[in-house]
């Protein structure tokens, strides 16, 4: 009797364990695996690239999270960001993130210039507005106008081209924001299902990329 109350609480046991991981599992309609993988540029870390548009109020709206969520993340996951180009109206935009790049300020600015088009209705669409709003960081209108056209600018805007290219031909939608995981899962919120469960499903995904 001992011995099937012992069978019964192992196989109790099995099936809840079970049971538990499948709850956390995520589903096939909640992301989407790439025909192919994008190369990426680290060898030892799972790398994480967010594609947005300045212009996008989800994009905005979801900034508050994603900085959360990146405080979570463990030593071996690379988080990034990249300005999709799915749109010639994202184009300046795209240029306009690798300038503050190049220029120092980004960390600072981006949030501000999210504020600019989001929360004052600023356009923000050509080298004028750029160059008075980065005035606020003590850059010239000099100063931004070199950035923007430098060679440096242009070639991180040329790749960001080829990457939202790259991702559409090999099977994501032109969407943002987006999540591109170790350059062979792609997500969404509309994907997943919720803004809030997104996260959920890129942690799954980074443990999907953990394993050989």
């Amino acid at each position: 009797m001992t011995s099937n109350k012992t069978c019964l609480l192992v196989l109790s046991l099995i099936c809840f364990l079970l049971f538990s991981s499948l709850t956390h599992a995520i589903d096939k309609s909640q992301y989407r695996e790439l025909k192919s993988p994008i190369a990426t540029q680290s060898k030892d870390k799972i790398e994480v690239t967010e594609l947005f548009w300045f212009g996008c109020a989800h994009c905005y709206a979801l900034e508050p999270d994603l900085a959360k969520w990146q405080e979570t993340l463990n030593a071996d996951v690379q988080f990034s960001k990249v300005p999709a180009t799915f749109s010639r109206r994202w184009e300046f935009h795209a240029k306009a993130f690798y300038t503050m790049l190049d220029l120092g300020v980004l960390k600072q600015a981006s949030n501000a210039f999210f504020y600019e088009i989001h929360g004052n209705r600023k356009a923000m669409s050509n080298l004028g507005t750029l160059s008075h709003f980065l005035g606020n960081y003590g850059l010239s209108n000099t100063q931004v106008e070199q950035g923007f056209n430098s060679f440096s600018v242009d070639t991180k805007f040329r790749a960001s081209q080829r990457l939202s290219k790259e991702i559409v031909g090999k099977g994501a939608p032109a969407e943002v924001p987006g999540m591109l995981i170790d350059g062979r899962y792609f997500t969404n919120a509309s994907m997943a299902g919720s803004k809030a469960a997104l996260f959920d499903v890129v942690n799954e995904l980074i443990e999907m990329s953990r394993k050989p």
